[in-house]
């Protein structure tokens, strides 16, 4: 027990791990997380309107936006080509 205690000691000083830097409490006010909801709300109003217009680009966009996928991810989920979906 006591090696392994020495050893995670050894690692938290490592330069190589940043032990020559010091913990900042932080207070919680000082930081927050910008409020995303009225950008959500933005977003679901925009793909509304392009569904309208454009279904199939608006379903090609929600993979793309919310899960993060690439071009031919999304369209393999949609059952399209690659080059449709770019095209789109």
């Amino acid at each position: 027990m006591r090696r392994i205690l020495v050893e995670n000691a050894r690692c938290k000083h490592a330069a190589k791990r940043s032990g020559h830097c010091q913990r900042l409490d932080l207070d919680a006010d000082e930081f927050h997380a910008p409020d995303e909801s009225e950008d959500l709300l933005a977003l679901e109003e925009v793909l509304d309107r392009l569904a309208t217009a454009e279904p199939q680009v608006a379903e090609l966009v929600k993979p793309r936006y919310f899960a993060g996928l690439s071009i031919p991810l999304a369209a393999a989920t949609l059952g399209v080509t690659p080059r449709t979906a770019d095209a789109r």
